[in-house]
């Protein structure tokens, strides 16, 4: 190589490409060939990656002229041609340079220009065959430093062949062939001339010799170039590849002639081909030399002999290594992947393979036999080869097997029957599926407006482990491993799903992402009990391009709009996870829960679009326990019992005419009769249990498409009474603290009537009350006997009460007004005549009847000697009003005024005393109540008040030695002479004028004055000990003194 050249590759890599651009030429050099007329080009390019856009220059334009291919308008391309335009027959070189000014990017190469000095023919083979397709001969040419041209461009050459007579060889013409010419080829077989490359093809066997020189007068010096080429026949060896046999198999070989792109069979024994084997004690031809015969463990070689090239050198005939072994494993395989995860209702070819102990498969021939075992419950053998070893089948049932062979034996050439010494068998595990199927095949989707909204396909069959995959991941993505689907933007795409243990199982399903243009209701319940969720299902359509509505089958991800009419009646579960509805069926949902019995409308918005749905609740089905707290009913025999039900569904809002309620039973004890909307249950004359079944709901309606029906039931037990217990009605006196009456004896009034009850008790011998005794929820049937021992007191009379006292018998006590104590007794006669369902009612027997009795005690009604009572605001002041009458047991009832007075109450045997004291000034009442009768309370009126004056009526004169009463009187401001009854609380002070002429002795009401030997005086009265001053003197009263004179002397 010259320094030229070596400057122009120095420039070449040096200039060239940087790894910081990414960009690269397609050649880091180019060699082209010196001609005087015939400039040789070459096609530089930019690759890696494509797509720049380059402005080229040569340095030496004048030796090497470089032009851009597919320029853009701006004059740069990324191709461009480089062609040898040198007028000197010597070495030359350039650099060409393409630089991109968008990026920065300058790329260069070197160019040189040389005299070619040799040529050479290359090719990939040197024997050919007849018909088959042609062999490219290509020349290469080379300077004196035996480096090689880059490009001869449309240099043209002359092609001979040399030898015999007939040639086996001729030179076909790319515009005869199937493959595309060089660059320059085409021009010059169009001026009928050969360029650097031919192709050659074999019409007969035999030998040739092709040369190959440049055809003009410049290149004379240039030697040409021969090679040796051979034409064959295009035989093959059947079977052609080295096989592994058993001792004892046999091998039929054959040959057949590859002509026009098909086979013919050659028959053999033939003049021209025969069989030959290179170890004949291994193996052994028999039957025309056409089959071989395994005879002993070795190897040796079957060769394919044509006589005609026989013991040409550097011609291998067609041959194949045999080699005889011993069986040690068996192997199977099978069609469609070679996998043994299979799928139900598909036909699988099951094939057994024979592996000595290195692993190589051995040939079975048709004469051996194997014993192989599929299980009848998965498979289905439909087609089996004489020898076992190919098995067409058909999985069944999906599940585990296992699939089992034996080599038993192998019949030999001779027809004798070897056995296989060594057991050889296998057994292969196989797992079969239901074919993978997708739920929904196909979804409608729309562009959520939930961030990371994502949706699920539903995968069946296989074994379980998928894989997934989207043909269009701008419209939607699918997790591959989990199926999840999250759409992107408005249109279709495919997703597919694979077994991941088998890729040929898969399923496939469409996904359209579209806009929301319909929303509806779709059927689902719209009744919720109270305090329950009511799931409401929604179904929103998007539009495809043709017009129609398509449902979506997953709009979780849209965020809706709610108005609830009432929002007392539902409200809207917000935090409640949303479940897709049921296929076909919605697919969104709105929970609603139910907050009180009622009926109300929802409306649900999404964009413009708007659905409204009417919606009910109702409180909890329950017989109205308006008689008894048990669970069970107890009747007494013949008798009934109102039965009355609350909650339930209501009367359909839209449509109430399809309401129904009904009652029944599973039993003959009971008769059921209804009456607007009331059951009256009956038991019969026999005891037993029986059960109510109440059903309430509306039917079915096109805007109630799933109603709902409620169910409640009652255990109803009729029965005979097991004891009774006679009361006497008594209010609690609920004012009067809670405090009771301290006696045990039944005190009544004796002015007041009084109600008796007598309650009745039985059994129901059912799991959940077994042996409990507790009340009858009814005894209409009942009749009873009332006496007393003391008619002159009270009389008794029957009472029937009805509604919630049906459960017990009333009688009053009727009494006549005197004090006193009375015996009151209650016996069961027997059943009244209502009702019998089978017969009469059987009465009471006499030895068996129950009774009860009370004593109640009669006294007359509390009262007090006085309503009204004034005191004055002093510490030592009190009043007394006395209570006579009532049982004696009184309690002062709380509410009274602490500030203005502190009530305090002494029973006694004949009466009690209720003392007040003052506290300040005001006005209160003080009630009280009787502890142990009903009557009404006692309501004493208390004023607390200051003094006002002090007034005595007495005589002015009056005889000596004689008593005389004077009154005294105290006087508040409210009233005068309003405090009288408190003189004995005061001290009375009497002063005379100057000896005492008066002896003053207080009596309770007056006071006494006796006359002594002065026959006039005057003296004063006055209070001690007053809290507070005496208020200003009014008016009508001069002074808080009087004066009173005796007579003189």
């Amino acid at each position: 190589m010259g320094w030229p050249a070596i400057l122009a590759l120095f420039l070449c890599l040096s200039l060239g490409p940087r790894p910081a651009s990414a960009f690269r030429l397609n050649v880091p050099r180019v060699l082209l060939p010196y001609h005087p007329t015939n400039p040789v080009a070459f096609l530089l390019e930019v690759t890696d990656p494509k797509g720049g856009c380059f402005s080229w220059r040569s340095t030496r334009p004048e030796i090497v002229a470089v032009h851009t291919v597919d320029a853009h308008p701006s004059g740069c391309s990324s191709r461009a041609v480089v062609t040898a335009v040198s007028k000197h027959a010597e070495e030359h070189s350039a650099v060409i340079f393409a630089q991109d000014t968008q990026t920065g990017t300058s790329l260069s190469c070197g160019v040189t220009v040389d005299v070619i000095k040799s040529i050479s023919i290359t090719t990939t083979t040197r024997i050919l065959h007849i018909d088959a397709a042609p062999a490219k001969m290509v020349v290469e040419a080379f300077n004196r430093e035996g480096d090689r041209f880059s490009n001869l461009g449309d240099i043209p050459f002359e092609w001979n062949f040399s030898g015999k007579e007939v040639k086996p060889l001729r030179i076909v013409p790319f515009s005869q062939s199937k493959y595309e010419a060089p660059e320059g080829i085409q021009k010059l077989e169009n001026a009928k001339k050969k360029g650097f490359v031919i192709l050659v093809e074999g019409h007969s066997t035999g030998s040739a010799k092709l040369t190959a020189k440049l055809s003009e007068s410049y290149f004379e010096n240039v030697n040409g170039n021969s090679i040796d080429l051979v034409v064959v026949a295009n035989l093959i060896l059947v079977p052609s590849s080295d096989v592994f046999v058993i001792p004892h198999s046999t091998i039929r070989y054959g040959i057949q002639l590859i002509k026009s792109g098909r086979t013919e069979p050659i028959t053999l024994p033939s003049p021209q081909y025969y069989l030959k084997l290179s170890n004949d004690e291994v193996c052994s031809l028999k039957n025309e030399e056409t089959t071989v015969v395994a005879e002993k463990v070795g190897q040796t070689e079957i060769s394919l002999i044509d006589k005609n090239i026989e013991g040409k050198l550097g011609i291998k005939p067609e041959s194949a290594h045999i080699y005889v072994v011993e069986p040690d494993t068996i192997e199977f395989t099978i069609d469609r992947g070679n996998s043994w995860y299979l799928e139900t209702n598909t036909i699988y070819t099951v094939t057994i393979r024979v592996l000595d102990e290195l692993g190589n498969s051995i040939l079975i021939p048709e004469q051996a036999n194997f014993d192989t075992v599929f299980s009848p419950e998965h498979f289905e053998v439909l087609e089996r080869s004489r020898n076992g070893t190919w098995i067409v089948v058909k999985a069944t049932n999906a599940g585990k097997t296992t699939i089992q062979s034996t080599f038993v034996s192998l019949v030999g050439y001779d027809g004798k029957e070897h056995k296989i010494n060594a057991r050889v068998t296998g057994q292969r595990a196989a797992q079969i599926s239901d074919p993978i199927q997708l739920s929904p095949n196909r979804l409608i989707l729309p562009l959520s407006s939930k961030h990371g909204a994502n949706y699920r396909f539903t995968a069946t069959g296989g074994t379980g482990a998928y894989t997934w995959a989207s043909t269009n991941t701008n419209t939607a993505r699918v997790d591959e491993m989990n199926g999840l689907i999250t759409p992107y933007s408005y249109g279709s795409t495919s997703i597919e799903v694979r077994d991941g243990r088998n890729s040929l199982h898969k399923a496939e399903a469409q996904v359209y992402v579209l806009e929301p243009a319909m929303i509806k209701f779709a059927a689902s319940p719209v009744e919720a009990e109270v305090g329950r969720l009511l799931v409401l299902n929604v179904e929103i359509a998007g539009l495809l391009a043709s017009g129609q509505y398509v449902s979506f089958s997953d709009c979780r991800g849209i965020e809706l709009r709610y108005q609830v009419e009432d929002s007392s009646i539902f409200s809207v579960e917000s935090n409640v996870e949303n479940s897709p509805p049921e296929e076909g069926n919605g697919c969104t949902t709105v929970v609603l829960r139910s907050l009180s019995s009622g009926d109300t409308k929802l409306t649900v918005f999404v964009g413009d679009h708007a659905a409204t749905i009417a919606v009910s609740a109702y409180l909890p089905l329950a017989f109205d326990q308006l008689h008894s707290k048990s669970s069970e009913f107890l009747l007494a025999l013949g008798s009934d019992i109102s039965v009355a039900h609350s909650g339930g569904p209501r009367p359909w809002l839209l449509d109430g005419s399809n309401y129904f309620s009904t009652m029944s039973t599973d039993s003959d004890l009971l008769e059921i009769t209804q009456n607007q909307g009331t059951y009256q249950v009956f038991c019969g004359n026999r005891q037993g249990i029986a059960t109510l079944k109440l059903t309430v709901g509306n039917k079915r309606t096109s805007t109630n498409p799933f109603p709902a029906v409620a169910v409640a039931e009652q255990i109803v037990c009729c029965s005979k009474p097991s004891r009774i217990s006679l009361s006497f009605h008594k209010d609690r006196i609920s004012s009067a603290s809670a405090r009771s009456c301290p006696v045990t004896s039944h005190l009544v009034n004796s002015n007041t009537e009084t109600q008796l009850e007598l309650s009745l008790f039985g059994r129901c011998e059912s799991e959940a009350s077994k042996a409990d005794d507790r009340r009858f929820d009814s005894v209409s049937s009942v009749a009873v006997s009332w006496t007393t021992n003391a008619a002159k007191l009270v009389s008794v009379q029957d009472v029937a009460l009805a509604g919630e006292h049906q459960g017990k018998l009333f009688a009053l006590a009727k009494p006549n007004g005197l004090r006193g104590q009375a015996i009151i007794k209650a016996e069961l006669a027997g059943f009244k005549s209502l009702r019998s369902l089978s017969g009469s009612i059987t009465p009471f027997e006499e030895k068996s009847k129950l009774h009860d009795s009370i004593t109640l005690g009669f006294v007359s009604r509390p009262s007090a000697d006085s309503s009204s009572v004034v005191l004055f605001n002093e510490a030592t002041v009190t009043g007394n009003v006395k209570v006579r009458g009532g049982s004696g047991y009184f309690v002062v009832a709380p509410g009274y005024s602490h500030n203005i007075l502190e009530p305090s109450l002494a029973s006694g045997k004949e009466s009690a005393v209720l003392e007040i004291s003052p506290r300040g000034k005001g006005k209160a009442n003080v009630t009280i109540h009787d502890l142990c009768i009903q009557a009404d309370p006692l309501v004493v009126e208390v004023e607390v008040t200051d003094l006002y004056d002090i007034a005595i009526a007495a005589p002015n004169l009056f005889v000596h030695g004689n008593e005389f009463k004077t009154r005294l009187s105290l006087n508040s401001e409210s009233e005068p002479g309003s405090a009288e009854a408190q003189l004995s609380d005061v001290h009375v002070h009497i002063d005379g004028c100057k000896d005492s002429t008066l002896d003053v002795q207080p009596i309770f009401e007056t006071s006494e004055v006796e006359g002594k030997s002065k026959p006039s005086m005057h003296y004063e009265i006055s209070v001690s000990h007053c809290p507070q001053p005496l208020p200003p003197t009014k008016p009508r009263k001069k002074s808080k003194r009087k004066t009173v004179k005796g007579p003189k002397g």
